[in-house]
């Protein structure tokens, strides 16, 4: 991706023009597909009769991610802008995790990363996790660090 591409997508996002909504919800539209071709080709690569072995260590780093690292990493990050705790709080629950966590994990096993387990079933495994706990809490979430 040239430096181009990324100057014109954010002069794009900051231009006042006729259809931005709409251009806004194209992108919406067409980020949620590659989410979703992602996901379609993280199945492809994770064996579910397996994902038993991975789930022990799955719950456990899903559970560091969510309860040590990522509110540590938020807080470290938004801390010297002046964020407000309510709005760190609702940032570190939020989190990464889905679409990105998989391209991770593909570009670890493109660059040779040798691991124990499988990293694609421990990703799967913690996603679904990630998902499951923290996005259906997420409303309640978000309602509670509003008020």
């Amino acid at each position: 991706m040239a430096i181009w591409d990324l100057s014109f997508g954010i002069h794009l996002g900051n231009a006042p023009h006729a259809t931005k909504a709409e251009s806004g919800a194209l992108f919406d539209v067409l980020t949620q597909v590659a989410q979703v071709m992602i996901f379609f080709l993280l199945g492809l690569v994770v064996t579910p009769v397996t994902l038993p072995s991975v789930f022990v260590p799955a719950l456990v780093l899903t559970v560091c991610l969510t309860f040590i690292v990522r509110p540590a990493v938020v807080t470290l990050l938004l801390r010297p802008f002046g964020a407000p705790l309510s709005q760190i709080l609702l940032t570190s629950w939020a989190g990464l995790r889905g679409a990105a966590s998989i391209v991770f994990a593909i570009s670890a096993i493109l660059a040779g990363a040798e691991t124990t387990l499988n990293l694609f079933n421990l990703i799967f495994c913690m996603v679904l996790l990630s998902i499951t706990f923290q996005g259906t809490l997420l409303p309640w979430a978000a309602k509670v660090c509003h008020d």
